[in-house]
């Protein structure tokens, strides 16, 4: 309810991960508005269905900007991330193969001889793990080596990354803890809160790259058929659908005589009075059911 709230007066929400376990974390995150998704819950998903202009999740995306900084090209290189939590290990790895990389995910639960291997193979380590000594700096081969994965060990009094040992020795660059890419964090936040605030105030009746038109609160496209009949089959098909996602859509025909029929397809979350990853995937999932007739 809180976050209900939140949706109305926000122009951005990042919420903390993780979750306490008796939270269901996917409910919590389907109310957050893709438009106000400033941490980038939803990215990977939004990029999927051609949603370019989704807002990247912030720690990942300090960390290509520290990389884009001291011009570290990932194209065609052997990139080993290590993590897969979805907030920063699996949007790192979407982002390294978006720029080319050959990109290898792992996690703690692989055995130590298998890490070890592929990360004396790997030309650029992205360890967003946040479990202190997983890796070994003797393990790496003259890598560069990104620490994302950080965690405050008290009896040190300070923050210690995935690598153990003398990442100095062993690597050819790498990003320090503490700092590195932990001090990009807060501005890029700041930067994803001020592109969400410029857009929720300029792009009312943006048309996404598959045609849905997105409105404040909800989503639109038309389709256009021949005859009557074929826009009854095509509503009759999408109804079935909406049943089966328990997510229906408002239609409405307009006839056009001669001109054949036009059906109107509108999506919006009626609990949260705004759009949700739930009406994206609704969208998407009766463009691919009409792409067929």
């Amino acid at each position: 309810s809180k976050l209900y709230e939140l949706r109305c007066d926000a122009d951005g929400i990042q919420l903390m991960w993780p979750l306490p376990d008796h939270i269901d974390s996917a409910k919590v995150y389907s109310v957050i508005d893709v438009a106000k998704d400033v941490d980038g819950i939803h990215y990977i998903g939004q990029l999927e269905i051609g949603n370019k202009d989704a807002y990247p999740p912030v720690t990942p995306a300090a960390a290509f900007d520290l990389m884009e900084k001291f011009n570290l090209d990932i194209e065609g290189k052997r990139v080993l991330v290590i993590g897969r939590s979805p907030i920063v290990g699996s949007p790192v790895a979407h982002m390294a193969r978006e720029r080319g990389g050959a990109v290898t995910v792992v996690h703690s639960k692989v055995p130590e001889d298998t890490l070890k291997d592929l990360v004396g193979t790997a030309e650029i380590i992205i360890t967003c793990a946040g479990s202190p000594g997983l890796i070994k700096a003797e393990w790496i081969n003259g890598a560069e080596v990104i620490n994302v994965g950080t965690t405050f060990i008290e009896e040190l009094d300070s923050l210690v990354s995935d690598v153990d040992g003398d990442i100095a020795k062993h690597t050819s660059r790498y990003s320090p803890v503490p700092g590195g890419v932990g001090p990009l964090s807060a501005p890029i936040l700041l930067r994803n809160v001020a592109k969400a605030a410029w857009a929720q105030m300029s792009t009312t009746g943006a048309v996404l790259e598959n045609g849905w038109e997105r409105e404040t609160a909800k989503l639109r496209k038309t389709y256009h058929f021949g005859t009557y009949k074929e826009a009854l089959d095509a509503a009759k098909k999408v109804d079935e659908l909406s049943t089966v996602m328990d997510h229906h859509t408002n239609m409405t025909f307009t006839h056009k005589c001669v001109n054949g029929v036009d059906l109107e397809m509108e999506f919006f979350t009626f609990e949260a009075n705004q759009i949700t990853e739930k009406d994206y995937a609704a969208a998407q999932a009766v463009d691919e059911l009409l792409s067929k007739n």
